[in-house]
């Protein structure tokens, strides 16, 4: 197995592909971490995130977004092939009873990451190994961040620097 491709214990080989970190920052966004409460003190209004709601509220907030970056790196992490009909068929009756009591959830992910973690891997650590080897995969080696770094010289000849002089003077003055 290379680092490209990935073996469920159900024998499946899945072909992984790299998540960008800005498409990942980019889903990330899209929950926005709550504020913490404004106290009045004699300084003012200061952010109090000591109060037992806002602690409440952050965890939850951390818990969604922990759920939308693992179901965004399978679902983007993960080439696609077509879903067997009889494993789709099995995904809705598992939505179906997940509605009702005592569970009463409802599905938040696509039928792809569905399919890949309630009937290829069921097994949580399985699909953890999964999450890890696509960020392995989608992170920079440091071998390659040193290359990036050595191409990236400044040529600060003759005492030169990055910021014109005149420029940065001209900005303060």
């Amino acid at each position: 197995m290379d680092d490209k491709t990935f073996v469920t214990s159900s024998g499946v080989t899945l072909h992984l592909r790299p998540v960008p970190p800005f498409v990942m920052a980019e889903a990330q966004a899209t929950i926005p971490a709550p504020e913490p409460p404004l106290e009045e003190t004699n300084l003012g209004l200061v952010p109090n995130p000591g109060r037992a709601e806002y602690q409440r509220d952050h965890k939850k907030w951390l818990k969604k977004l922990d759920e939308l970056t693992f179901n965004a790196t399978l679902d983007l992490g993960v080439k696609r092939f077509p879903i067997p009909e009889d494993a789709l068929a099995q995904l809705e009756g598992y939505k179906e009873i997940l509605k009702e009591p005592p569970y009463r959830k409802e599905i938040e992910q696509s039928d792809w990451v569905s399919y890949l973690t309630m009937i290829l891997m069921p097994d949580p650590k399985e699909c953890q190994k999964l999450v890890q080897d696509i960020i392995k995969l989608s992170n920079p080696t440091a071998e390659q961040v040193e290359a990036q770094r050595e191409q990236f010289q400044p040529d600060l000849a003759g005492g030169g620097s990055l910021v014109d002089q005149s420029t940065a003077l001209a900005a303060v003055g």
